[in-house]
């Protein structure tokens, strides 16, 4: 999994940042940071301190569908998302059943990737039925800050949902606006015959970047391979 998640990291590239940033090599001098050298060796300019426009980072958002229809991938998907919080600090990751719960804390709580986290006592966030919409919703209206326009949203669902396709809609609606790239996990897409057309996987279909299946690291380490950002 640490191996999928470092793949996914170095496939998804942002554009270079607008701003001038400290860097080992660049474009421009930087001419406080040079004097500064030079004071420390007598008044000779050995060292050139250098400016440049790095790459920027982006964020990732994954949200994990914890309800009982999920209970046989639940687990997989928590161990990609601990590994993917492992291989950069840039990761929020977030259950629902049927209502949100944000586990970046109990992910950080557990640094040795020989322990992994359970989702087992995560109260309404696991083991219940499916809100998929409202618990979306609720993280477009309360964790807006972290959607942003280099925000990489993945959302791992059987598409379940028990509520209302309007505001499932609404969310997706907004969080596509927002974000970078909105990918759907399904785990079942790899099931013969399942019809994506049959539950409210239909009503998320036009807000997707990518809608694809992922039961192995290395489904996992593919699944932004060739992936256009909105950004």
């Amino acid at each position: 999994m640490l191996a999928a998640a470092r793949a996914l990291l170095r496939t998804i590239r942002l554009g270079k940042s607008r701003r001038w940033h400290p860097a080992a090599q660049g474009r421009r001098v930087h001419f406080r940071r040079t004097l500064r050298k030079g004071l420390q060796t007598g008044g000779e300019f050995i060292h050139t301190a250098w400016l440049a426009h790095p790459h920027q980072e982006p964020r990732f958002v994954l949200v994990l569908d914890a309800s009982r229809s999920m209970a046989a991938y639940t687990e997989t998907l928590l161990q990609f998302a601990f590994a993917l919080r492992l291989s950069s600090a840039r990761v929020e990751v977030f259950s629902f059943s049927t209502h949100l719960k944000r586990l970046t804390r109990e992910l950080e709580a557990h640094p040795n990737p020989d322990d992994p986290p359970r989702l087992s006592g995560m109260a309404e966030a696991w083991g219940g039925g499916t809100r998929i919409g409202e618990s979306l919703r609720h993280l477009e209206r309360h964790y807006s800050g972290l959607v942003g326009p280099h925000t990489v949203l993945l959302i791992a669902s059987d598409g379940l949902d028990t509520g209302e396709p309007q505001v499932l809609e609404s969310a997706l609606r907004t969080l596509y606006r927002r974000s970078a790239a909105l990918i759907w996990l399904n785990p079942l897409l790899a099931l013969p015959g399942y019809n994506p057309q049959a539950n409210c996987m239909k009503t998320a279909l036009p807000y997707l970047d990518r809608f694809c299946s992922a039961h192995t690291p290395q489904e996992l380490a593919r699944l932004a391979d060739g992936l256009q950002l909105r950004c």
